[in-house]
Order: structure tokens, then sequence, then C-alpha cells
């Protein structure tokens, strides 16, 4: 998918959010409620889905309510889980048509190349143990994203670079367990940093759960008192309580 394909679905998305808010308003459903339903139900399938029954059934019950957001939640789920399935499956089908060089896979170093699959690189987050949600679609401010692959496309790292409120932050960062220690994060974190330096940044900043990672690597952890707000850890109630990630920048 090109850049001006996914802001144009962006925007759709967005679109079909705000119409979903209006909507509920309308029947009569606090401001604050609809407020919530809208941003749970941001992808294009579940805002039309939840338009569609907003208008027919109206104003109804809190748990009434829930029951059909779980309903379409998981027929989203499954959908995906489609897509997925039947993606691997064109794969293999290549492999069988197409053959494999000398009955063996690529043993072809690790590549990083930009991508828009969102989707693919929060699963590795979360696997990674990073706090991200699974989402179809980026976070607000994501100026670009990379995935290293290798072999027949096996995603084994990835980077997000975000602008938030004109700072630039290395959002994620993380590399699949039993590929680490060979390079792949420092060449994704060269190649984000590169990017910011390049967009007009003299600085990048970052949330690190092991800030040793990154101070062995220029970086510096910058006083709680001093932190600017760059991360969603920060308004967790659990920061600086019993989760103790560091805000971090570089000069560029």
């Amino acid at each position: 998918m090109t850049s001006f394909c996914w802001m144009k679905a962006k925007h759709k998305m967005e679109k079909r959010s705000e119409e979903l808010y209006a909507l509920m308003i309308r029947k009569g459903y606090p401001s604050e409620f609809a407020g919530l339903v809208a941003e749970q139900m941001r992808t294009e399938y579940t805002s039309r889905r939840m338009i569609a029954y907003v208008s027919r059934a109206g104003l109804v019950p809190p748990e009434e309510f829930a029951d059909e957001m779980l309903a379409v939640l998981a027929d989203r789920d499954a959908l995906r889980r489609k897509h997925i399935a039947l993606d691997a499956q064109q794969k293999v089908n290549r492999l069988y048509q197409e053959g494999l060089p000398d009955g063996k896979l690529p043993e072809g170093r690790p590549q990083i190349d930009e991508t828009e699959d969102y989707h693919a690189l929060s699963l590795l987050f979360q696997e990674c143990g990073l706090d991200v949600k699974i989402e179809a679609f980026p976070p607000e401010g994501v100026r670009k994203m990379w995935a290293c692959t290798a072999g027949y496309g096996e995603l084994l790292g990835g980077a997000v670079l975000q602008e938030k409120d004109g700072r630039f932050i290395l959002k994620d960062l993380a590399v699949k367990d039993g590929w680490r220690k060979e390079g792949i994060g420092k060449a994704l974190m060269k190649t984000a940093l590169k990017e910011a330096k390049r967009l007009g940044a003299k600085e990048i900043w970052g949330c690190a759960k092991v800030p040793e990672y990154y101070t062995g690597k220029g970086w510096d952890t910058v006083p709680d008192e001093e932190a600017p707000a760059i991360s969603d850890c920060q308004q967790c109630g659990q920061y600086l309580s019993t989760c103790f990630p560091r805000i971090i920048r570089k000069k560029l």
C-alpha cells in the first residue's frame, strides 16, 4: 500500500469515527461514553457496523450496547485472522510455483525496509514485551516505520519514528528473541535517527524500559522532573510506581 493510500484510508477511518460519535450524541448517549466508543471503534469495519447498529437500535441500556461492541470486535478479529491466513497461503503457493533455489531457503543477511504494515509491527512489539496495542493503523503522528526481515519475509525487528508536539520520538524499537545481539537493533536505530535528522530534527527522544541499552549508544537519560510528555507510559498509573522506564534523549 502506498503512503497516499494509507493516508486516504486513515482519513476515511477518522471520518467514520466522527460520524459514529455525532450519531450517538443525536441518539442521546452521554458525550464521554460516545467518545470512548468512537475511540475503540476506529477501523472502517467496526465504525461502519456500530453506525448501522446505533441507527437501528437507538438509545439502549449499557449492557446491551456492550454486548454488540464485543460481537463487532470479535468479528473484526476473525476477519483479520482470515486475511493473515490467506496471505500466508499465497506465499506458500508462490514457493510451490517458483520453487526454492537449490532446494534451500535463502541465506542472505536480514534486510531493513520501510513498511506500512503496522499490524505486523504491533504484534511483534507486543511479543517482545512492549506496551503496544495491536492495531491495523499506526498511532497519530507516526512519520515512518521500518521492518527487518529475512528469508521469505520473516519479521525479525521493527522501529517506529513519531513526531509529537514538535519533538521527534523513537516510539518503538524491538528485535525478536533469538535474533538479538546480531546488530539488528543498532541498524534499525541508525535508520530511524538518520531519517529524523533528514526531517530537520536536532535531537530525538524516547522512553526506555532498559535505558542501559540506549546510554551505551550515546543517549542520555532525562531527570523525571524535566522530562516532557512524550510517551503513553507517563500517563499510566504504574509509571514510577511499579514500572520504571526512563525518558531518554540523543543529540543529532
